[in-house]
């Protein structure tokens, strides 16, 4: 499911893009670090762009802060 604020490569170019509008079967994708933007349809998104987990966000990676926080050396 393609959500708005959700971070996207394209497979093909490598660029990334950030999910700005979704009406229907459109999504407006806004490119990170350019002034560009892409209207396009759902299916094409699933097809050819692949989503950009956030570190915190993948499987695995254990939360909280003391899995965050680093001891201090003296």
């Amino acid at each position: 499911m393609i959500r708005i604020g959700e971070r996207l490569r394209n497979n093909i170019s490598g660029r990334v893009y950030r999910v700005k509008a979704i009406r229907n079967s459109l999504v407006v994708l806004d490119a990170v670090g350019d002034s560009s933007w892409i209207i396009t349809e759902k299916e094409i998104v699933r097809m050819f762009y692949k989503r950009i987990e956030k570190e915190n966000q993948r499987k695995g990676v254990a939360f909280g802060p003391f899995a965050l926080s680093t001891p201090k050396v003296a």
